[in-house]
């Protein structure tokens, strides 16, 4: 959130977009790009809620095959769930202000929708740097082509392998929203494969 603010109060977003970005957007000889722009934050947020959401993807198909490791004591999971992370994501917000000076909330859903969209580029408005493509954004076209050709670089969660992600690897409320009230009732075999995890 710094850099993104301090670009802005600099007056790094109200500059014209140069002609090219650094071949390497983790690390630059350029000092502008350098000291404003958020590539690598943005990969270790996006790699956080993914990890996020595949370890709870985990838990859930555990639970769905009543693997005795999970204990859970109530009568819905999902409604339980979901009115948790409702619960924590309102709990979660962070507002930035608008290029027009308003403050604009975000929560920890709003950010998980919005994360894959969210701008590493300073030379953005404040608006796509927190993931808002709307006329909202005061962009000239210029800029707006380079939000597009960006896209692609947006998608990585690892600057090293260059492994890419997309917003359905990160909606953890929709994981939860699909998942049954109830686990199925299964039929143990003596033996079986989960009766010897249990004892083990």
């Amino acid at each position: 959130m710094t850099l993104i603010y301090e670009g802005v109060a600099n007056g790094i977003s109200a500059k014209l977009h140069p002609s090219s970005i650094p071949p390497n957007i983790y690390s630059s000889d350029d000092g502008e790009w350098e000291s404003y722009a958020t590539p690598a934050r943005d990969s270790r947020l996006k790699a956080g809620f993914v990890a996020f959401r595949r370890d709870l993807a985990r838990m859930i198909g555990l639970w769905l095959n009543r693997d005795p490791r999970i204990v859970y004591d109530g009568q819905d999971l999902k409604t339980d769930l979901l009115r948790t992370y409702d619960q924590q994501s309102q709990g979660c917000t962070i507002t930035y202000l608008s290029s027009d000076k308003r403050p604009v909330p975000l929560t920890f859903d709003d950010m998980s929708r919005r994360l894959f969209a969210m701008s590493f580029d300073p030379y953005h408005c404040v608006e796509l740097r927190w993931g808002d493509d709307s006329q909202a954004c005061p962009d000239q076209q210029g800029k707006r082509r380079w939000y597009a050709v960006q896209a692609q670089m947006r998608g990585q969660v690892d600057r090293k392998t260059g492994v890419t992600a997309g917003p359905q690897d990160v909606d953890i409320r929709g994981l939860i929203a699909q998942m049954p009230g109830r686990a199925p009732w299964v039929q143990r075999m003596p033996g079986s494969a989960s009766d010897r995890r249990a004892l083990q």
